[in-house]
Order: C-alpha cells, then structure tokens, then sequence
C-alpha cells in the first residue's frame, strides 16, 4: 500500500478522500508493523495502560502544539535552508534552527536581490506543489520538515549539484539516498514519501538556475552569508555541541530497553501484562487528604516523593515513570517538525549514584544518569536553560546517609521545566527531609498498598492468562491462608508468588516469609528463570552470600552504633574453593558492578550489588541465626531504636532465630512498667518490634511466656495499630474483627482505609464485611462531598455487594437536593464512578434542573458542568446550553471560562458558538485586565474565526500594558493559543521587558519563563538580563535570590555573572541568616571563585551569631569546603547558643551540630542540653529530642541516661 508512494502523488493516483482514506490505512499499518521495542504508547491499545496513556497522550499533544509549525514557515525554512547550504555545508540542525537561519536572512540588511529571488522561485515551487497534493495537511507538514533534515544533513548542494552534472534528479538522489540508509523506516510511513518528494521539486528549481547563472548566483549568496556569519555559526555551535534528534532517539530507544529489564527475569522479557510495573498504584497523598494517580501528583510540582515499605514497588514505579516519559518522547521526536529542546527527556538513577558524582544540585544528579563519555551531548542539551526533563532518583534509603541524603535534597531549586521524583522508605525521608527549605510547589506520596482481592486477583489472572486452573489454584492458596492474604498486597512479594507458581504449580507456596525469600534465592541460584544452568550446590552458595552479607554490615555503623549500611558490598571476585558454576549462580543474587579503588589494578576485589535490598536484609538475618542468643541480642540491641537501616532486619532476625523466646526475654529487660515519658518512647519500640516479629511467626515457636506478652500486646493495641494486629491475623482472636468494627463506627476518614483493610486481613465472615459495608454507607451524609469518595473507595476494598453497591448510589441521590450547588460536583464525580444505572443517572439530572430554575448565576455554572457526566439526552442538552447562554450575558468574568467549558461538551450548535463568542467580544470592550484574561481564554474553545481570533490577539497586546505582572503569564498563554505572528511576539517580548522593573522580584520568574515561551532573540534575551541585573543594584536582599535564579535561565554571559556575583557578595552582610543559603546557591550557580568562598563563608558564621535557626546555614556552609578552624569555630557558636535556646531550637542547634564532625567534647555537652530539656519538653518534641539523643550516643549509655538498665 506504501510503496512506490512519490510515484504514486506524482501520477495523482492518490487523491481527494481517497487519498486521506489510504493515508489513514498506510499510518495504522506503519504504527502495527514497527518492532515491539520501538512501540510507543499510542500503538497500544489504551485499556492497557488506563489513566497513563491518556495522561502522557495529554502530554504529548501539548508539548506538540507548543513546539509545531505552521506550513508556511516549514515551506520559508525549506527555501533558505537549501539555498543557503548552496554556499557551504549547514550541518544537519533540524527544523527549529532552519526557522532562526529564516530569521537571520530577512535581517540581514545586503541581501543580494538574486539570493532573494532564487528563494523565492524555490519557496513558490514548495508552496504550488504542497497546495496542489491532496494529501492529508499533517502529513505533508511532516514530510516537509524531514525534507529540511535530509538538505541541511547533504552538505555543500553547489558541489552536489555540479558532481551530478546540474541534473534533478540525480541531485535529489543524492541528498535521498544516505537519509534513506539511515532510517530503518523509510517507506513506511506516507510522509517519507512527501520528504522525497519535495527535495525533488527544490532540485526542479534550483539546478536549471545554477547550470545557467550559478557564478552570479553563489556571489549573492555568499555575500548574505558573510554578513550573517558570526550568527550562524553560533547557531550551528549551539546546536552541534548538544544531542540532535537522531541521537536523542538512539538514547531513548536504549532506555526503554533498560528500564523495563527485571533481573528477577535474568533478561526473559516481561510480557505486557506481567510486567509488575503495569499495577495501577496510588498515591496518598496527605496534604490534600486524598489520593491520586503518580501522573495527577506529578502535575504542577516540581518535587514529587514516593514513599514506601521495602517491597511495595517503588522501583518498579520509577522506572514506568521514566520509561512512559521516554516512550512519549520518542513517539514526539519522530515528527520532524517537533522541536527536541521542546521534549520533556526523561532520566533516571539512583540517590548513591548521584552522591557518588560528588556534585550535589541538579548538574550532579545529570552526571550520575548520564555518566558515560558518549552522553556528553545529552547532558549538554538537559544542562541549557529552559531544558525540559524529568529526573528519576530511587532510593534515598539505600547506601545513604542522613546528611547526605540532607545536604542532596537542599541543594535543589525548583524549576518551571524541570521535574524530578524521588523514592524512598518513609523513615529515610522524613529523616533526610527535616528542615528541607525548598517545599513550595512539591508534594509527598504513600504508595497505597495494592486492593485485595481486587488488585491482587486481577493481577494473578493477567499473570495466568492462558493458564486459568492455575489462575485459581494461587488465588485459592491466598485466600485460605492469613499469612499469604497478609503479605500478597506487597508487589514483591506478589511477584514470587506468581514466580514460584509458574515454576511449580502444583506445590503449595512456602508458609513463611523467610522460607519464600530461601525459594527464591534458591531459584535465582539455579538459574530456574533463565536457562537451564549446570547443578550448583545451593547450601554452598547460601553460606557465601550470608557471609558476605554480615560482613557488609557488622562494622557499617555510625558512632553512636547506629547501621549505615552502603549501597554495594565489596567482595573477593572468585571466592576461594568456589566453581565457575558457582561464580555465574553466586552472580545471579549479587551481580558484580565494578572493580573498587583499591582493587583498580590487580581486580582482587569486585564490588556486587544484592538484587534487591529485601534479600539482602534476610540473609543477614539467616546469618545471625549462628549466632547465641545472647550475642543476637547484643548484636541487635543498638539497632532497635531509630535505625531505619535495620528495621526490615530485625524481626526477620529474631522470628529465625531457634531461641527467639530467650532472645525476646533478654531484650524485653528495656521494657519498663510505668515509664516516663521518654521511656516510653523505648517501650513503644519494643512492643511494635515484637508484634512485627509475630507476624513471622505461629504461637507454636514461642513459650508460654512469649505466646502471653504476644496476646496481650495484640489485644492492647487493637484498634490503635490495626495494620499490626493483621498482619499476626493467624493468632486469631474473634474479638479483635468486634473490636475493629466498633473502631469504624467512629472512624475519622484517615483511619477508615487502614481499618478496613486489617479486618479484611483477620478473615471476616460475610456478615462481618456486610456490617462494615453497611457502617460507611451510614457515614455518607455526615462527610463533606469532598471527601465521601474516600469513603467509597474505603468500601470497594470490602468487596461490596451489588445491593451494597446500590444503596450508596441511592445515599448520594437522596444527599443531592440538600447540597450546596459547589459540592454537587464531587458527589456527582463519585456516583458517576459507581456505574449509575440510567434511572439513577436520570434522577440526578432531574435534581439538577430543579435546582438549576431557581438558583442565582454565579451557582449555575457549579450546576450545570455535572450535566456532561450524567448523559443527557438532546433535549436536557439543549436546555442546559440554553441556560449557559442565558447565564454568560449576567456573569461575572470568572465564571465565563467555566460555563464555556461546559458549553463545549454539551454540542453546541454553530450558532450557539457565534452567540457565545459574541457575548465575550462586547464584555471584552468594556472589560478591566483582569477580565480580559478571563473573557480571552474562553475564545479557542469556541473556534473563533481568523479575523476574531485576529481581534483577540489586538486585544491581548493592548492589555498586557495595564496588567499586574503577576497575570501577565496568563495572558501570553492565551495568546500563544491564538497563534500570533513575529510582530505580535515581538510586541509582547518588549512589554514583557518593560515590566520587569516594576515587578515583585518573586513574580520575577514566572514572567522571564512566560518570556522564554515568546521565543526572544538574542537582542531581547541581553536586555532582559541587563533590567534584572540594574533591578538587583537596588532591591532588597531578600529578594535577591529570586532575580539570580532568574537570570540563569536567561543563559547570562560571563560579564553579566560577574556583575550579578559582585551584586551578590556585597547584599551578602545585610541578609538575613535565614536567606543566606539562598544567595549563596544563587552564588554558586554563577560560577563563583576562592576568593568569594573564602569571604561567604565568613559572612556565614558571622550570621551565626544572629540566629538559632542554623540547619540551612550549616548545609550551606559545608557545600563551601570551609577549614577545620571555621568548622571548629562554627560548631563553638551552637554550643555557646545552646544553654538559652527553647527546646525547639535546640533540635535545630543539635542537628546541625552533627553535621559538623563535633568533638566528644561537644558531643557531652549536647547530650548533656538534651537531658536537661527532655522533663520540660512537649509531646510533639519530645520524640525528636529522645531520637537525636540516640544519634549522639552509644545504645548502652542512652539507655542509661534515660534512666534504663537491663534488668
């Protein structure tokens, strides 16, 4: 159907619809017939991939419109790019640069009347021929833009031509012939056949002129070269010292590649539906109370963290981040007429990587994605001002300190184009993010855990597909047994599940966590989901990996004793006595990464990393198990209070271990019977560990001592601690399901979800889960509609019943006629996702029609935008336009975009369209500027004409003037929708420029970014950078940041940075302590030298002297490499400040202390500080204080000086 394409346009074979029609056929052939791993999301069906694909469709759109161009400009770059490249070579630079190259010609002031006149008899030919093809418009835009790639990559076209002896023909064939070798597609797609096409028609044109002018031809041409020269080749500089599209493409290919290989697999390919990283997860997020998609919280925060429990998919949730990224940018860079630096690159690594660097900031977090020689391009174009990426960095918690983890994160700065998240188990974060600085516009998130059985049935299903008796031979083994219920909402774990299954499906899965992690270890050893690998001895190979994994950590510990445990552990590379069978089954757990330091020369050593941290955390735990109780017990005892390294270790050590009850009673000798409050602490410790490790364990392990402290501790802690009481479930205890649906009844909405799920977890009967379906039904009209569809979504997890289903449908229809018309929409948003029937549905229109009759005009429009989700039927649509009408002719401006909005969805007719839009026009001639970006926004939905769209953009212009600059971005977003021309871009720049002085240095950004978008010349770039730079001269010192971050993105030269750092290091002695850190970061984005280190970080400690609020500074500091003399003079300063500090201070003082490298002297006296508090001290500091006490003190002495001693 595609071949022979050009010569089928040429014939006219392909015409009119018939040729949309096969043009239409021709693309969803290609998108079919590509490799699987090239596929992008658009080729998958969108069921499969939910609220992504159409989140990253959404995205792509939007990054296409921004980036595209119009025909005639493709047609203008086409013309001056072959005909500039006729006087020496171009370098292939794409589409965005060719449109610069048209900008830089028609201001060159020579331009030579022939070299005008050959592009215009060029541009003429193109336009003729693109007009007069009745091809599909999009694919001959597409075609045209490889058509300008395929000339620029040709070289010099003079000598090209003249070696083809003046003939078309051949000339277009060898500009066509390499470009057709380099892409793999070519032919598929009908735009490779419009590309071919129109390098002919140029060479049609441009060959007769030169065969019979070409001296005179080229001396024009040249001469316009030369006065444009300095231009071009710093275009050409810019562009060829970062990655182009063939690279970026390459990039992207090799990391889809990557960032969907599980070494679970051993590099067996996921199938789509086994991929672990398909499971719709979300995210509680808990300063909205709410949870959402990782796509809903990724939108409008530059700083997303993930959190969660070792095993709940946060790995896998950060490679389907990246890898979706990556998939849509590939999908965006295969239009030549999309511009790369407008694709949003995705990277990814991980925290110790980007430790590692030794560069903190978003420069180091680049070099550890992109470490290797051959992506210095890529790290160039993601290092530009303006560069659009989203930075990937897992595991926060692995092989990283607090401070550093610390110190990373107070390094970033947000950025409107960059975008990065971060994973971690939550105690790592919240220790790392303690005093973060930088928290407008990020957001943290709690993977929730996967639904049972909703998730954790569908998964195994799609896992089985062709395979339904075992589908339901696991679904049967979880649903039987507690402990596997308790632990399958885990993806990890869930995974082995299916794993071990498909390797043996008629054997039962393992009863014990520990007796799984030993399977899988087994199987991975063996290789029993690669290939069939030699017999290795399994026990022999177990014994290693638990030596190696003991000696990783036994001495990684900070000096209080608390586990730091690294991110790789180093070993011998062929242990002794060991098979090269063993070494390839011992590489299976814990690949080789690369040769240390040490062993650089001689590869003695070899540092491997555990496959996943979970299995390296068992077998430490199997190796203390050679361990007497009483050295276990010494062994854990440091790790038992704030050690979140240790946490997963600890119960998994004490379940194993054959005298567990011993070791608990030597443990249990810190517990106290009527503790203070800060040995309360300690006990709360205790009693938790101890649940965690009955979790892991039957009553049978324990004495009857130990089986009476297990019971009585469960019953005390229900319903406080409902997660734990579930996950021991196999305790049983009727009362505890009783105990828990009492806690419902009075349930707040955080503590609803984690209720329901540990009953679910105890095994309820069906009149139990009726009870608890019937409890949160009843709460329905009591919660703020906001909020009721976390109830619903509590109660799905209860696997309701259809008449349960029902009944919450009918509690929100009987709520509605009593709600306030700005709550209707989230009630309706939740009976929607219930799956009304068209009676309810119709009910609900009923509801809103009688209240929409006798309602004011501001509350119709929160009314009538439910409409759209309750399918009404033409007659209700017509009356609800009708009202939308009637309402925008006495509405206020901003509520005008809202009911249009709605207008849209309801079909309007043509010329309810033209009504609309003419309602807004005679608001907009007497509207303020506020107005007029709430009236001009609405007019793209209605498609506006060319001459109203004209008229919109006039008054735009005239408007930005009068506008606070504040909601100058506004506006120029509205008008970038309406497609201005060069002369309406340029008016804007100025205007923009102009306001600058008189804007709020913290509004500053927002307006240079909202600059970038108009795409300014280099001339408007240096005044905007001059206004800032004269603007810093006089402003405030806290205000000064603000401009410095903003003039980076202006790409400063390097007399602008020196005049902005001089501006910096003089505002430095008036600033407050706390904005110090602030313009020293600014400081050191502008390349500052030794001499102003040494003078900033005198202005530092001196600013000590001013503040109790310390933690920034100390961070500051020590990214400045101050001396042991500032240090020790520093760490003085805190001491010195502690005895008059309230005990909130205090932490902070103490806190930052730590991080100086204090002497055991000053370690005394803050530890000394800290007792003396601890009596006086509130609850909410009380934990902090008694935390920190622990991270200054060996585990034996702080017990002791909080008045413990073993007994």
């Amino acid at each position: 159907m595609i071949d022979n394409l050009p010569g089928r346009i040429d014939s006219g074979e392909l015409s009119g619809d018939a040729t949309k029609r096969t043009t239409e056929i021709a693309a969803t052939t290609y998108m079919t017939s590509r490799p699987t791993s090239r596929a992008v999301p658009l080729a998958r069906p969108p069921g499969r991939a939910g609220y992504w694909y159409w989140f990253y469709r959404g995205a792509r759109r939007r990054a296409e419109l921004m980036a595209m161009v119009k025909r005639s400009e493709l047609v203008d770059a086409l013309a001056a790019v072959a005909v500039s490249a006729l006087s020496e070579p171009l370098g292939a630079i794409g589409v965005s640069a060719a449109r610069e190259l048209v900008k830089l010609l028609r201001n060159a002031r020579g331009r030579a009347s022939e070299e005008r006149e050959l592009r215009k008899q060029v541009r003429e030919a193109i336009t003729a021929w693109s007009e007069g093809e009745c091809l599909d418009p999009d694919v001959v835009d597409r075609g045209l833009a490889w058509a300008i790639e395929y000339i620029q990559a040709a070289g010099c076209q003079h000598e090209l031509i003249a070696d083809a002896d003046f003939d078309p023909t051949r000339a277009a064939e060898a500009v066509l012939t390499p470009a057709k070798a380099r892409d793999e597609y070519w032919g598929t797609d009908p735009e490779y056949g419009v590309a071919e096409r129109a390098v002919h028609v140029t060479y049609n044109t441009l060959c007769p002129k030169l065969k019979a002018e070409g001296g005179v031809v080229l001396a024009a041409i040249q001469t316009s070269r030369n006065e444009i020269r300095g231009s071009i080749d710093q275009l050409r500089e810019d562009l060829l010292g970062a990655a182009n599209r063939h690279e970026l493409i390459e990039y992207l290919k090799d990391s889809i590649d990557e960032w969907d290989y599980s070494p679970w697999t051993q590099g067996r390919k996921w199938s789509q539906n086994r991929r672990p990283s398909q499971l719709e997860r979300t995210l509680e997020i808990a300063d909205k109370r709410r949870t959402m998609s990782p796509a809903e919280a990724l939108e409008g925060v530059w700083l997303l963290t993930v959190l969660g429990g070792p095993g709940s998919g946060k790995t896998w949730l950060a490679r389907r981040l990246a890898r979706e990224a990556a998939e849509t940018a590939l999908e965006q860079l295969r239009d030549p007429r999309v511009d790369p630096a407008s694709v949003e690159l995705p990277l990814f690594t991980t925290v110790a990587k980007w430790i590692e660097r030794h560069g903190t900031g978003f420069e180091g977090l680049v070099e550890a994605a992109l470490p290797n020689e051959s992506q210095q391009k890529i790290r160039r174009l993601v290092l530009r001002p303006g560069a659009r990426v989203l930075a990937v960095a897992d595991s926060l918690d692995e092989g990283v300190s607090v401070n550093s983890a610390r110190t990373l994160l107070n390094s970033l700065t947000s950025s409107p184009t960059r975008r990065l998240v971060v994973t971690s188990r939550p105690e790592a974060w919240h220790s790392a993010a303690s005093g973060l600085r930088a928290t407008q516009d990020t957001r943290v998130g709690n993977l929730t855990e996967l639904r049972y059985p909703k998730d954790v049935h569908g998964y195994v299903k799609a896992w089985f597909t062709e395979n339904p008796p075992t589908t339901q031979h696991l679904i049967r083994q979880i649903e039987e047994r507690h402990e596997l219920r308790a632990t399958a909402t885990s993806p990890l774990l869930l995974t082995f599940y299916c794993m071990l299954t498909e390797q043996e499906p008629d054997q039962e899965l393992p009863r014990r966590r520990r007796e799984l992690y030993r399977t899988i270890i087994d199987l991975l050893l063996a290789g029993g989901w690669a290939t069939a690998a030699e017999h290795v001895n399994t026990d022999a190979c177990r014994a290693i990996l638990q030596q190696w994994a003991w000696d990783a950590v036994k001495n990684a510990v900070t000096l209080a004793g608390l586990g730091v445990w690294p991110e790789t552990i180093t070993t011998n590379r062929t242990p002794p006595h060991v098979s090269a069978a063993m070494e390839r089954a011992l590489d299976n757990v814990a690949p080789k990464q690369e040769h240390p330091r040490s062993s650089h020369y001689d590869h003695e050593r070899v540092e491997r990393r555990f496959l996943h941290r979970t299995l390296w955390e068992y077998l430490v735990s199997e190796h203390m198990t050679t361990f007497s109780a009483a050295k276990t017990a010494k062994t854990l005892l440091p790790h038992i209070w704030f050690d979140p390294d240790w946490q997963v270790t600890l119960p998994m050590a004490i379940a194993a271990h054959k005298k567990r009850s011993k070791l608990i009673d030597l443990l249990w000798t810190y517990h106290t019977d009527h503790p203070t409050p800060a040995q309360k602490v300690v006990n709360d410790h205790l009693e938790e560990l101890m649940l965690e490790v009955a979790a892991q364990t039957d009553p049978e392990d324990w004495d009857k001592a130990g089986q009476a402290r297990i019971r009585a501790l469960r019953d005390n802690f229900v319903p406080h601690q409902p997660k734990l009481i579930a996950s021991s479930a196999h305790w049983g205890d009727p009362s505890h399901v009783e105990a828990i649906l009492a806690a419902l009844s009075n349930a707040n909405l955080g503590e609803a979800p984690y209720l329901a799920r540990a009953l679910l977890e105890l095994g309820p009967s069906n009149a139990e889960r009726t009870k608890a379906c019937q409890i949160i039904i009843a709460a329905i009209p009591n919660i703020h509609p906001q909020e009721i569809y976390r109830l619903i979504s509590t109660l799905s997890e209860l696997d309701p019943t259809d008449e349960d289903w029902k009944e919450a449908r009918k509690t929100i229809i009987t709520a509605l006629p009593n709600t306030h018309p700005q709550e209707v929409d989230p009630l309706l948003s939740t009976l929607s996702a219930l799956g009304p029937t068209d009676a309810e549905r119709a009910k609900a229109r009923q509801v809103i029609f009688t209240a929409l009759s006798k309602t004011n005009s501001r509350d119709t429009y929160n009314l009538v935008r439910t409409l759209p989700q309750l399918d009404p039927n033409n007659a209700e649509r017509a009356k609800a336009r009708q009202t939308i009408l009637t309402t925008l002719l006495k509405t206020k401006s901003w509520n005008t975009c809202g009911l249009v909005h709605t207008l849209s969805q309801l079909d309007p007719t043509d010329a309810e369209r033209a009504k609309a839009r003419q309602v807004i026009f005679t608001a907009l001639s007497k509207a303020n500027s506020r107005d007029t970006y709430n009236l001009v926004r609405t007019l793209p939905q209605l498609d506006p004409t060319d001459a109203e769209r004209a008229k919109a953009r006039q008054t735009i212009i005239a408007a930005i003037p009068k506008t606070y600059p504040d909601e100058i971005p506004n506006l120029i977003h509205t008008l970038l929708k309406l497609g201005p021309n060069n002369s309406e871009r340029t008016k804007a720049c100025q205007t923009i420029i102009a306001a600058i002085p008189k804007t709020d240095p913290d509004e500053t950004p927002n307006l240079i970014h909202t600059l970038l978008k108009l795409d300014p010349n280099n001339s408007e770039r240096t005044k905007a950078c001059q206004t800032i730079i004269a603007t810093l001269i006089k402003t405030k010192s806290r205000d000064t940041y603000s401009l410095l971050h903003t003039l980076s993105q202006l790409d400063p030269n390097y007399e602008e940075r020196t005049k902005a750092r001089k501006t910096i290091i003089t505002a430095l002695p008036e600033t407050h302590p706390l904005r110090i850190p602030n313009l020293v970061r600014a400081l050191s984005a502008l390349a500052k030298n030794d001499t102003e280190r040494a003078k900033t970080r005198q202005i530092i400690i001196a600013a000590f002297l001013e503040t109790w609020e310390v933690d920034d500074l100390v961070e500051t500091l020590s990214n400045l490499d101050p001396t042991d003399t500032e240090r020790a003079k520093t760490r003085q300063t805190i001491i010195d400040a502690l005895p008059n500090a309230d005990s909130w201070s205090i932490l902070d003082l103490i806190d930052a202390l730590s991080k100086l490298d204090p002497t055991d002297t000053e370690r005394a006296k803050a530890r000394h500080t800290i007792l003396a508090t601890l009596p006086h001290a509130d609850a909410r500091v009380l934990y902090r204080l008694v935390g920190l006490l622990r991270q200054l003190t060996p585990v034996h002495a702080w017990l002791a000086a909080l008045g413990i001693e073993s007994t």
